[in-house]
Parts: structure tokens; sequence; C-alpha cells
């Protein structure tokens, strides 16, 4: 039921894949990883803003 989005099939998948890993590599091992992954993109951008300052700071 429903309509059904590409997307749907991506988190499905993504789904699939944690479930097989947190049956060989176990839950924590599992959480670890994907929270690692996630904050990837966030400390990217906060190395990026940290760079902006310390650019900023050295003009003044």
């Amino acid at each position: 039921m429903g309509v059904h989005v590409q997307g749907d099939a991506d988190v499905a998948v993504a789904h699939q894949v944690l479930q097989g890993l947190g049956a060989q590599y176990g839950f924590p091992m599992v959480i670890s990883w994907y929270l690692l992954v996630s904050m990837d993109k966030k400390l990217e951008d906060l190395t990026q803003s940290i760079e902006r300052l310390r650019m900023a700071v050295k003009m003044e």
C-alpha cells in the first residue's frame, strides 16, 4: 500500500545491511560505526569553520 519511492528502497537496503552487520559484529559496534559515519559531515563542517575563524583572526 502507498506510493513506492526510490528512497524507500534505499532505506530497506540500509536496514538489511545493518541487520547483517549487527548479527556479525554486535549491536554496540554497529551503533558506533553508524555514529562515526553520520558525524563525518558535521566534523568536516566544523573543521572548515575553524579554518575560516583562524584566517579571520590572522587578518586582524
